[in-house]
């Protein structure tokens, strides 16, 4: 159930003329609820969080050269490694050395053809099933890298999509009666939406504050079972496929400032962002963009609004790692760049230019060591 809130009193304090409010089904009915653990730490106070240079990917030319400063990045089973960057009509497959292998996909709307890549998922066969934003279809190929089929995509796809056993899992807000506010959403292998479960903060779904409501960063806990981080605060929620809410993990640390609507001017920092999460074994990953040191210095101000000059600056990435059957921080970094995401088995990757300008994907495989542990 939907109301505008134009009579409601107040409202310019919230910063928004108006509001649509919905009440998210979800919470009309019994849904089942785990613990909530405060998450203290971090525990080890000499443990240093070390990223340690793995792989490179793409060629300074030839079909392995990459041509987006942002790239999506996936692992198979294989130890393939699957990039897409830029919206492009095409993805790239590099070996587990590094060389290049495949450069897959053209513009067009045919078999094997694409608009925009807006996301990749892969299964636990190796099969590849890539997103395509603008032909809302999703193309699946398999192992050996044939085109095996499409079906539609049969909603907007503005998140993380993944496998969580056999489930294909997306997150996404859907504004219809039934499912606004829900942002999980299970796909049968047509594409149709099998199960839409979950729920916005409070639940009280607002369409101005979409973003921070919807948006999750998503990771496979078990086969049958992810994890969620809400974007905008340090709140991790472990839900089954059938829709059951686990436990929940909640961490405030100092250096994270929890947010609602973003400003952006010469004058606030960037927000503090979750970016991604990966579980492996009982240590759940997690990466945050948060603001550099010396933002001020890496902005260019025009009027009332600016230019970044320096992103490396502007922003870094703050690394931690979470013990999620104690609920005990282990430990956290501050990384001088901002890192782009996670992958499977603890890996971090982010792209930089080579010595001739060519985007590079950097692989880093992610450690904790310990120097008091190494008798350092």
């Amino acid at each position: 159930m939907c109301y505008f809130a134009g009579a409601l009193r107040g409202l310019g304090a919230l910063g928004a003329p108006w509001a649509l409010f919905c009440l998210s089904p979800v919470v009309a009915g019994a849904q089942q609820k785990g613990s909530t653990i405060e998450v203290v730490g971090p525990e080890c106070a000499d443990c240093e969080i070390v990223a340690v240079p793995l792989v490179s990917l793409g060629d300074a030319e030839g079909p392995g050269m990459l041509e987006s400063d942002y790239n999506i990045v996936r692992v198979d089973r294989r130890g393939r490694y699957f990039v897409s960057g830029g919206l492009r009509p095409y993805f790239w497959v590099f070996d587990s050395s590094g060389k290049v292998t495949h450069r897959i996909g053209r513009h067009g709307e045919g078999p094997g053809e694409f608009s925009r890549i807006m996301n990749l998922a892969i299964d636990d066969a190796d099969s590849v099933f890539v997103f395509d934003h603008s032909l809302h279809r999703v193309t699946v190929y398999t192992p050996d890298l044939e085109v095996a089929r499409t079906f539609p995509l049969r909603l907007r796809l503005d998140g993380s999509a993944l496998f969580v056993g056999t489930s294909l899992l997306v997150n996404t807000g859907i504004h219809t009666e039934d499912r606004v506010g829900l942002p999980f959403h299970l796909l049968a292998r047509d594409g149709r939406i099998e199960r839409s479960f979950g729920s916005a903060t409070g639940g009280v779904y607002r369409v101005d504050r979409q973003d921070a409501m919807d948006r999750r960063q998503l990771t496979p806990s078990t086969e049958a079972a992810f994890w969620a981080a809400r974007i905008n605060q340090l709140l991790f929620e472990r839900w089954s496929t059938d829709g059951r809410l686990l436990e929940t993990l909640r961490w405030e640390p100092t250096w994270f400032r929890v947010w609602w609507q973003p400003q952006a001017d010469a004058e606030t920092p960037p927000v503090t962002s979750v970016i991604a999460l990966e579980q492996v074994a009982d240590t759940l990953w997690v990466l945050v963009a948060v603001p550099g040191e010396r933002w001020r210095t890496a902005i260019e101000p025009d009027g009332r609004l600016y230019r970044v000059t320096d992103p490396g600056e502007y922003q870094n990435a703050m690394l931690a790692a979470i013990d999620v059957r104690r609920g005990i921080a282990i430990a956290s970094r501050r990384m001088p760049q901002l890192l782009q995401g996670l992958a499977e088995g603890g890996l971090a990757f982010h792209t930089e230019a080579d010595v001739f300008g060519n985007p590079i994907v950097r692989v880093y495989r992610l450690e904790i060591r310990s120097p008091s542990a190494q008798g350092g």
